[in-house]
């Protein structure tokens, strides 16, 4: 899931890999949700599919 860099201005964040940003950000003071599941978002793999995720955003924007 997580996948690429930060991109970020700064250009020593720009280069760190996501994963490293993340675990670095996400403390468990501040984000505890986000800091329990950092393990299976890193385990994942990523397809990156925007078309999919595309229609997906739409379809529920239609009204029901």
């Amino acid at each position: 899931m997580l996948t690429g860099t930060a991109a970020t201005g700064i250009p020593a964040v720009r280069a760190e890999p996501v994963v490293a940003y993340f675990r670095r950000m996400a403390t468990a003071a501040a984000l505890p949700s986000l800091r329990r599941v950092l393990p299976a978002l890193e385990a994942g793999d990523c397809k990156q599919d925007f078309e999919y995720q595309l229609d997906l955003l739409i379809g529920g924007l239609r009204p029901a």
